[in-house]
């Protein structure tokens, strides 16, 4: 009896020292938010990117790092506003989830009160919107981060799409704020070299609506 027990015992350990996993290791979710507050965009659209804000800090899973910038002139300088982790929730009862949705609220208040203030900061009508800078600050950020392999990232860019920028692509200005912007398109078109490497990372655009963006530009 004794000697089945001891058996008994060893199988279990043998058992308990496995590797269990059977899958991909889980790795938390990095997204990387870019808000775009220039003075091409108007009362609705505003409102749209900081609702947009609202909603990526409200839905984002829990255990996901999210890392919220404005979109500025010069995207290798500016700092971020927003990088936390959202916390694992050990309690599912009402009280523990009001406290989460209040921690997500507060969150996004203080975000939004501080791309307001970025916007009225900006000097009017200059190149302050930078999407190719923010690409690049994209893939130097996660250059810098440690132990990335594996771990799903999301870029997510709100923004009417209108490049403003001195150091462009090809290290070059580009303003798309006027209605002739062919020129620009053809030129960006023969740049061939990778100006941000971010083939680990899915980058999403989100457009805040609006029948105008920029200063003449009709988008649809």
């Amino acid at each position: 009896m004794m000697r089945r027990a001891i058996g008994l015992v060893a199988i279990l350990l043998m058992v308990g020292c496995r590797n269990r996993a059977t899958g991909p290791v889980y790795r938390p979710p990095l997204v990387i938010v870019f808000a775009d507050v220039t003075d091409s965009l108007k009362g609705e659209e505003l409102q749209a990117v900081h609702d947009s804000v609202t909603d990526i800090l409200d839905r984002a899973p829990e255990n996901t790092t999210v890392i919220i910038y404005p979109i500025e002139a010069n995207m290798a300088y500016v700092r971020n506003l927003f990088d936390e982790t959202v916390p694992v929730a050990h309690d599912v009862g009402v009280t523990a989830i009001k406290a989460d949705g209040g921690k997500r609220k507060a969150w996004a208040t203080k975000v939004i009160g501080e791309l307001a203030a970025v916007a009225r900061n900006a000097p009017p009508h200059t190149p302050v919107s930078c999407l190719a800078g923010a690409l690049r600050r994209t893939a130097r950020d996660l250059e810098s981060l440690q132990d990335m392999q594996g771990r799903p990232i999301d870029v997510v860019l709100i923004t009417d799409m209108v490049e403003e920028c001195d150091n462009s692509i090809g290290d070059k200005k580009v303003m798309l704020n006027h209605p002739h912007i062919a020129p620009d398109i053809t030129a960006a078109r023969t740049f061939t070299r990778t100006f941000a490497d971010l083939r680990n990372a899915n980058v999403y655009f989100i457009y805040p609506p609006g029948s105008n963006s920029g200063f003449d530009i009709t988008r649809p």
